[in-house]
């Protein structure tokens, strides 16, 4: 029964999203992406609230290390298309995500990413020019990016792009490590149906790492 409930509800929340006429509020908000990433937030926690999918969150008092005037990647593990659900209902700032770059060769899906102002990214590394320059921007004004790990064949399965280190090292920027347990149970990578399973959302402290690997297993240790 939980299972069905929430997926009756969840799907079309998320749908309504997708339709919802934003441009009739943002054409006089000169910073429509934080607009964007504010309205995602605000579904988002409406979709956790209705479909009773609890969170418990551990390391909240390293989110009081972030600098808000300053930019931060933020790295977490992916296994489910509901992890984004749970960060950005949690965390308690906007954010800019990096999504693989094919959505944005696909108009309805564009025009979203861009109004979000998403970045591309290819599996190996930034996917052009472009798409790195935007990240770079985007961290010069300050603003704070979401790169998740990538699905790999290790035995954890998962690795993180080494750009996140790259870019966190060469700019001096902290990395805000986080693990996220449990989304897998509630929607696997594509299904349909949610299951009835609770979420842990695990936060560690901001810092800079010498190489994907040592973020990862900082990632799980924090599991």
């Amino acid at each position: 029964m939980i299972k069905l409930w929430r997926t009756i509800i969840f799907w079309p929340i998320l749908l309504l999203y997708f339709v919802f006429p934003w441009q009739f509020f943002t054409f006089f908000i000169k910073d429509k992406a934080t607009f964007y990433q504010n309205g995602i937030s605000f579904f988002n926690r409406v979709l956790l609230i209705l479909t009773g999918i609890k969170v418990k969150i551990k390391g909240r008092e390293n989110l009081k290390l972030i600098d808000p005037e300053k930019p931060l990647i933020i790295a977490a593990n992916h296994s489910s298309f509901i992890d984004s659900t749970v960060l950005v209902a949690k965390l308690p700032f906007p954010f800019r995500f990096t999504v693989y770059h094919v959505g944005f060769k696909l108009p309805f899906i564009r025009s979203i990413y861009n109004r979000a102002g998403y970045i591309g990214v290819g599996l190996k590394g930034l996917k052009t020019a472009k798409d790195a320059f935007s990240l770079y921007i985007a961290l010069k004004k300050k603003e704070k990016i979401l790169m998740y790990s990538e699905v790999g064949k290790e035995a954890d399965g998962f690795w993180f792009n080494p750009r996140i280190v790259e870019l966190s090292r060469s700019q001096n920027i902290p990395i805000l490590p986080i693990a996220i347990k449990g989304t897998a149970k509630i929607l696997p990578m594509r299904k349909f149906f949610l299951g009835g399973e609770g979420i842990s959302l695990s936060i560690g402290k901001p810092a800079l790492f010498s190489s994907p690997q040592e973020l990862k297993a900082e990632v799980l240790r924090l599991f």
